[in-house]
């Protein structure tokens, strides 16, 4: 009986491994960087994405931190328990909620940013800039072929 030749595959050939354990390693580098501040990573993203576009809607601001709409809604109701954010209805449409940024979130971001920029500047260390924006345009393009499966 013959052996059936077994496929070859590393995981380490993998884009995937690379990028899942840079994620792994970033997320918790991260979150004691921003922990000092009283923020959790999702928290972090929240606030960081309301600084850039604030009064955008839930279901905007999910898409744009990659945090379900229904964990969003949670952790959106915690940070405004810490006068991080509001919400309020749109008055183009009321079914649609609108979360903004406070001045105490702001004040909270412009905290935070000097240690989150270190972490991410540790992870490019070494890169020329020429390379960092070669860098994220190619994984722009891996996320807009993501996309399209």
């Amino acid at each position: 009986m013959a052996k059936k030749k077994k496929p070859k595959f590393s995981v380490e050939d993998s884009h995937a491994y690379y990028i899942y354990s840079i994620q792994a390693a970033s997320y918790a580098t991260l979150a004691d960087a921003v922990r000092p501040h009283g923020l959790t990573t999702p928290a972090w993203r929240v606030i960081a994405n309301l600084q850039e576009k604030d009064g955008i809607s839930v279901r905007d601001l999910a898409r744009r931190t990659v945090i379900d709409v229904s964990n969003l809604s949670k952790l959106i109701t915690a940070m405004g328990a810490q006068g991080l954010v509001t919400k309020e209805r749109s008055t183009e449409d009321a079914r649609v909620m609108l979360v903004h940024i406070t001045a105490k979130g702001l004040e909270t971001f412009a905290a935070a940013l000097p240690a989150v920029r270190r972490v991410l500047d540790h992870n490019l260390e070494g890169f020329s800039d020429r390379e960092r924006d070669r860098f994220r345009s190619y994984l722009q393009r891996m996320l807009e072929n993501a996309g399209r499966h």
